[in-house]
């Protein structure tokens, strides 16, 4: 199997992700850790040689068992944080998808049940910490293009 497309050094990291927003009736579908309290957009790591969309279609399969869509590219995030005693520097590329299948509330993810899934109305974004931080602010101007940040 692939690696996944990062680098790790002594004193940094850098990752390249992809990651959809599925919008149903005024929500979106996030994760978060069980008894957590931030939020972020289900995907994961491409892996070396894989189309981001095909990551896409795969991390969401093994996530939820559900077969997606990718629509449109809609972001495209460059972050820089602190994690550990590394710098980080992550690639991930956002894109609306769309799927015929239900994923249910507070459905455990396939691989890991700790994360779980929760669809939050669009409009209550603002109440709570999600990643990335703009993303109710994204939401709410949409663009016909593809919109680059640096978070």
């Amino acid at each position: 199997m692939a690696e996944d497309c990062s680098v790790k050094t002594e004193n940094a990291a850098f990752g390249y992700r992809t990651a959809g927003v599925l919008i149903k009736n005024g929500k979106i579908l996030l994760q978060l850790e069980r008894n957590g309290d931030e939020y972020a957009v289900p995907g994961g790591h491409v892996k070396l040689g894989e189309r981001s969309d095909d990551a896409l279609k795969r991390e969401f399969f093994e996530e939820t068992g559900s077969e997606i869509s990718c629509d449109r590219l809609a972001f495209v995030e460059e972050s820089f944080f602190e994690y550990g005693n590394r710098m980080n520097h992550v690639l991930c590329l956002y894109y609306f998808v769309s799927t015929s299948t239900d994923i249910p509330h507070l459905s455990c993810q396939k691989d890991n049940e700790n994360i779980v899934f929760e669809w939050f109305d669009i409009e209550k974004l603002p109440a709570i910490t999600v990643y990335p931080t703009c993303l109710y602010e994204k939401l709410t101007d949409i663009k016909p293009y593809p919109e680059h940040f640096i978070s």
